[in-house]
């Protein structure tokens, strides 16, 4: 293929994945109430996410890079919480385990995109440590 041909199923796929986004976003509100809407929504969007980058590099060249040493810990977070989301939605319909699953996938696709900026590793193992510790003084 031609690189404006993968760049054109680039930018669909990519167009494709934001309005699952904004429907994920949309949903938001509800996301206590229906967990489901949200993460499936979230789920689809990002795999077109990671499917346009898949169609624009090469499918051959992007799965090199999600295992390459140093992102393959953060690439099986992403593809197991993505998995679990699935798994959690569709067949076990469990309200905890969707609702789990899907800050679940949040974290992991923030840490998953930090493992391709310079520093993002860094950034990201800082911000974890402010959230955790956020938590631990609002719990008590």
């Amino acid at each position: 293929m031609s690189y404006g041909d993968r760049f054109k199923g680039f930018a669909m796929l990519l167009v494709a994945s934001a309005c699952f986004f904004s429907l994920a976003f949309f949903f938001l509100p509800t996301a206590v109430l229906f967990p489901g809407k949200f993460a499936l929504s979230f789920t689809l969007g990002s795999v077109l996410f990671m499917g346009s980058f898949a169609f624009l590099r090469g499918p051959r060249a992007h799965l090199a890079g999600m295992v390459s040493k140093d992102r393959l810990p953060f690439s099986l977070a992403y593809v197991t919480s993505l998995c679990l989301t699935i798994y959690s939605c569709i067949v076990a319909k469990s309200y905890l385990m969707t609702l789990g699953s899907a800050v679940f996938q949040i974290a992991a696709l923030m840490w998953y995109g930090a493992s391709f900026l310079p520093g993002g590793r860094f950034g990201m193992k800082i911000f974890t440590m402010m959230f955790l510790r956020a938590v631990k003084n609002m719990a008590g």
